[in-house]
């Protein structure tokens, strides 16, 4: 009797020890708790490291069940993903967090998280979303007697009706925003809703109310010491001047922002005040000028254009990372946690063997009772092993999840590459159309009257403003074909060595499936001239009657 009493008290010990839950785990409320603080109080933190903590935090608070804690880490990481573009997974996040919130009751946070989906859903275009968050988060904010987040809110569905060109409406909102700040001061915000205004009136071609407005929001931001925000304002103090004619007063606030933005090394500023300044010259008649600045705000153009592709691609690379991170951070724990559980089975098991010989020995236990007790042990040993078995298992879903999250990263590189490749083929076809009616419209100007030159230049000028962005070059487009296509050119010369480079170049247009019209006005030549060209390479190809060009060109690579 005593010896099964004592073999049932050792076999609990096991148990307990195995299966209990450790006290020094850090997974618990308190836990999650400090890592969002942490995000909180430490805002110079870096977007991954950010990243890290708050998706930490959620993953923590999932396993614990911690409704809190997976509303405030999803309502964080829908944030971060708005700061760093990624909209679809900001709207992800904060769904969550709405969700969250709504079964936690908690309306100030409900109403926060509302606000932001709708400036998500504004910021992509999608306004009629948009309108129908921004006001349900303004109806929260009025449930709870929360003025200055109510006003917050008219000033955001003021500037959507703005982006909608709904300009009365937009008026409407964007001053009962600044009736609540005026009366409640916040510099920060007026400056914001000033610029707003300024920019409705602009819209509207009433450039004496925008003027007035944006030098109100210019002094705020300079008084603020916001001095990004300021060069914005006086670059559109400058378009104000310039739109009435006030050309040198349109010069001399488009200089001191010009100055400014060099200052602070806003290449984006830089760009957007040398472009004013183009204007300004040009309608001054000073073009060498012009075209300097012309030219560097272009130049500075493509520079921020592929910053911004760098940018997007930096953010898919570190969530993609991210996900590896926590994966592998996740395995370890499981295997620490895991091996700790083994570590003590075994110990406890090693225990029981123990004692049980030497009870058995002193007590002289019939031998088939010790077989039984030994057959106990090598079962908890079994156990032990199936757990193994089972992180083994776990291990090998993870290295495959690692693997489809790399496969998904290169099939988003692809699709990056393919719409930069197509932007590409459609900026030539847009350069060489504004280049044959510029070419045009300069035959006109040269057989007008000196009297028409003045107006038809003002004119031409119009046209290289609406066409300023579209300039990309064949090498660019060479560049990006050749990422996507790797061997494409090589194994084409190697089988055609005698095809000239505009034969080359056709060939790569026809593999990326580009209409015959699109072809010729990249090529600048005409459709007879297209066919022609197709002919030919059709004869150096070797190709018979009847056989398609397209897809033979495909299968080279």
């Amino acid at each position: 009797m005593s010896s099964r009493v004592l073999l049932l008290f050792l076999s609990f010990a096991v148990f307990g020890c195995t299966f209990s839950p450790d006290t020094q785990d850090p997974q618990s409320n308190a836990a999650v708790d400090s890592l969002l603080e942490q995000i909180k109080l430490r805002p110079q933190l870096g977007r991954d490291s950010s990243l890290f903590l708050a998706r930490r935090a959620l993953i923590l608070s999932d396993e614990l069940g911690y409704d809190f804690g997976i509303a405030r880490s999803s309502h964080l990481l829908g944030a971060i993903f708005y700061k760093i573009g990624n909209l679809d997974l900001a709207l992800n996040n904060l769904h969550n967090a709405l969700h969250a919130y709504e079964k936690l009751k908690d309306t100030q946070h409900l109403a926060e998280a509302t606000s932001m989906i709708g400036q998500v859903y504004l910021r992509s275009e999608n306004f009629d979303q948009a309108l129908v968050h921004l006001r349900e988060a303004s109806r929260l904010f009025t449930t709870l007697d929360d003025h200055r987040g109510e006003a917050q809110i008219q000033g955001q569905i003021g500037h959507l009706f703005e982006k909608s060109a709904q300009y009365d409406s937009a008026l409407f909102y964007q001053h009962r925003a600044l009736n609540y700040f005026s009366q409640h001061i916040d510099s920060t915000e007026l400056a914001l809703i000033y610029d707003n205004i300024g920019s409705i009136y602009e819209d509207l071609e009433v450039y004496d109310e925008a003027h007035k407005n944006f030098v109100i929001a210019y002094e705020y931001n300079h008084a603020l010491g916001h001095t990004d925000d300021a060069i914005v304002n006086l670059n559109n103090i400058g378009d104000t001047y310039r739109k009435r004619g006030m050309y040198e007063r349109a010069l001399s606030v488009t200089r001191q922002a010009y100055d400014q933005a060099l200052l602070q090394q806003n290449a984006y500023q830089i760009q957007s005040a040398a472009r004013d300044l183009s204007l300004i010259l040009l309608e001054t008649e000073h073009y060498d000028s012009a075209y300097h600045y012309l030219d560097q705000s272009y130049s500075l153009n493509e520079m921020i254009f592929g910053q911004e592709i760098a940018h997007k691609i930096a953010n898919a690379q570190s969530i993609f990372d991210l996900e590896q991170k926590q994966q592998t951070i996740l395995l370890l724990e499981k295997e620490k946690a895991e091996n700790r559980r083994i570590a003590i089975a075994s110990f406890m098991a090693v225990a029981i063997l123990l004692v049980l010989i030497a009870y058995s020995s002193y007590q002289k236990v019939a031998k088939t009772s010790k077989e039984r007790k030994l057959l106990q042990t090598e079962n908890e040993l079994s156990k032990a092993e199936l757990i193994n078995a089972q992180l083994n298992e776990e291990k090998l879903r993870t290295e495959l999840e690692n693997k489809r999250l790399l496969e998904e990263q290169l099939q988003m590189d692809l699709e990056m590459k393919n719409s930069a490749l197509s932007r590409s083929a459609l900026h030539l076809i847009q350069k060489n159309e504004f280049l044959e009616s510029l070419r045009t419209n300069l035959k006109k100007i040269k057989k007008s009257e000196k009297e028409d030159i003045h107006l038809k230049i003002r004119k031409l000028t119009k046209s290289i403003d609406l066409n300023f962005n579209m300039d990309e070059d064949w090498e660019e487009f060479e560049n990006i074909f050749q990422q996507i296509h790797t061997e494409f050119f090589d194994q084409l010369r190697a089988k055609h060595p005698t095809l000239t480079n505009s034969e080359v170049r056709l060939c790569a247009m026809i593999h990326i499936n580009l209409h015959s019209h699109e072809i010729a006005s990249i090529l600048n030549i005409s459709s007879d001239s297209l066919r022609i060209a197709r002919y030919r390479l059709r004869k150096k190809l070797g190709l018979e009657k009847g056989e398609n060009l397209y897809n033979y060109i495909v299968s080279v690579g």
